[in-house]
């Protein structure tokens, strides 16, 4: 039987079976350093976006920092109030250097009562007739009481009271009344008493107090701009630091809140707050 015959291959075809195929390179990504700054573009953008919106959901903004140091945002609860507190007062200094009063901050509570009512009573530039009195309820209320640390009876300051130290004090029940709002949103109400000031022999000393409440026209003014533009002087202040355009905004922002006041106990073994404007 015939065998079938197989043709050979040629050399050339030996030769192209055993050569390797080619190789082609792999073609460069000409454009992937601008992708690679791209991605980072978008993960910084979206980094400050995530940080933006913590500080809007713990009710802040970047601007709430305080000259002494930033409010330490971890605390919560009525403990905020104290730290505003303790910040705030070391920027305020006596003329010897040192802090000018002890700041101490409550929850609406006097003498372990609540503050109940805040009676206004109403002067010659006040809407409503002179001599009438407007109760208020505060609701959540942050007091802030001015003690002076010179040694004095009843926590007043030491030396010949000035307006120039009174225009310290109320700097710097602006600056608690305004980061109080800002950082403590559940806040209505904010009251600073001011150190008292001895009169005449014979004459009992007088507190004066300053009273702001959320929502009010003027506090709302003076919340939709940031503080470093409201007061934009770095402390520590002493008496005379004020400089005349920070003098004019919390003489404005102070002027009709600016009260003599005094506690009365009520029946309901609760508290009521008096201010009156000052006759001088």
């Amino acid at each position: 039987m015939a065998q079938a015959v197989v043709p050979e291959p040629s050399r050339e075809q030996s030769a192209s079976a055993e050569q390797p195929l080619p190789r082609f390179a792999r073609p460069k990504a000409v454009h992937a350093g601008r992708f690679l700054v791209g991605y980072v573009v978008i993960v910084v953008m979206v980094l400050a976006a995530l940080v933006t919106l913590a500080f809007v959901a713990r009710g802040t903004d970047p601007d709430s920092g305080i000259a002494a140091g930033t409010i330490r945002l971890d605390d919560s609860g009525f403990q905020r109030a104290r730290e505003i507190a303790a910040q705030i007062g070391r920027q305020y200094r006596g003329s010897n250097g040192e802090q000018i009063v002890a700041l101490t901050a409550s929850p609406g509570e006097v003498s372990g009562l609540p503050l109940q009512y805040i009676a206004l009573r109403h002067g010659r530039t006040r809407p409503l007739t002179q001599g009438d009195v407007t109760v208020v309820d505060p609701g959540e209320t942050a007091l802030y009481s001015f003690c002076g640390l010179g040694g004095q009876q009843n926590c007043a300051l030491p030396g010949q009271a000035s307006a120039d130290r009174l225009l310290l004090m109320r700097r710097e029940a602006v600056e608690l009344s305004l980061y109080t709002f800002k950082l403590m949103p559940e806040i209505k109400t904010v009251v600073s008493l001011l150190p008292p000031v001895t009169r005449s022999q014979g004459q009992p000393p007088v507190t004066y107090a300053i009273w702001f409440q959320r929502g009010e026209e003027l506090v709302q003014d003076a919340m939709s701009q940031p503080m470093t533009k409201l007061l934009p002087e770095r402390g520590p202040f002493s008496e005379g630091d004020i400089t005349p355009g920070e003098a004019e905004t919390i003489s404005r922002l102070t002027e009709t809140r600016l009260f003599t006041g005094n506690f009365e106990q009520l029946q309901t073994q609760g508290v009521i707050l008096n201010l009156e404007q000052p006759t001088a």
